[in-house]
């Protein structure tokens, strides 16, 4: 398309075309048609010169550096910057070392109930059996008595249990492994890292193994 300010040029042009076309076909140029062609050629120089060419009308997009997630790499990464842009981001859970991711997304409410409530038996110094022991499966009962007789021994001159973390489990049909590390009191002695296995029975938890992760000294 030609613009506004270059149709003065354009059409001068489409004269001075048409003009040699009807002369070169029919008589000689006289000298007075050479001064008027001049004169034309002036004015289109003239007008020309003062023309301002413009830029394209359409420019191709410039390349933009982005991140993984496609986000622009200039802009300052925000919770509200990712949740505007409706990337899909999944949730970063941390780890512990020699241990294992601390995800316990996995897990049913149920299951973390569960979990929690024989973690904190091993917090107390007395009452271990009595209070671990509603949480087992039926006929599951010697699991727990093997495992508090070792963990005594591990935890022999070391102190209670301080605090304690739940790993990623590992979920199948029929069972739920689930990693737990229980810190002791003492921060020199080894943690003693144990996997407790859940099962279902009648529409209800429970815990059915619990197995060492690591023989400690």
């Amino acid at each position: 398309m030609v613009s506004k300010n270059r149709l003065p040029v354009f059409l001068i042009s489409i004269s001075l075309l048409a003009f040699f076309s009807l002369t070169s076909c029919s008589q000689p140029v006289s000298v007075q048609d050479y001064e008027y062609l001049a004169t034309l050629q002036n004015l289109a120089a003239q007008r020309e010169s003062l023309l301002q060419w413009t830029g394209e009308l359409e420019t191709p997009p410039a390349k933009v550096k982005t991140t993984d997630a496609g986000m622009d790499s200039s802009l300052v990464v925000t919770p509200q910057n990712i949740i505007a842009s409706g990337v899909q981001v999944e949730p970063a859970y941390p780890s512990l070392a020699g241990f294992t991711s601390l995800d316990t997304s996995l897990l049913e409410s149920a299951q973390l109930q569960i979990l929690q409530r024989f973690c904190e038996t091993f917090s107390r110094p007395s009452n271990t059996w009595v209070s671990a022991s509603s949480l087992m499966q039926s006929g599951q009962a010697y699991a727990l008595v093997v495992f508090i007789y070792d963990f005594e021994q591990f935890a022999s001159g070391k102190g209670g249990v301080k605090t304690w973390y739940l790993g990623k489990p590992f979920v199948s049909e029929q069972m739920t492994q689930c990693p737990v590390r229980l810190v002791l009191s003492d921060p020199e002695k080894t943690c003693a890292d144990i996997c407790v296995w859940l099962s279902q029975a009648d529409g209800h938890w429970g815990i059915s193994h619990i197995t060492w992760l690591e023989e400690s000294d």
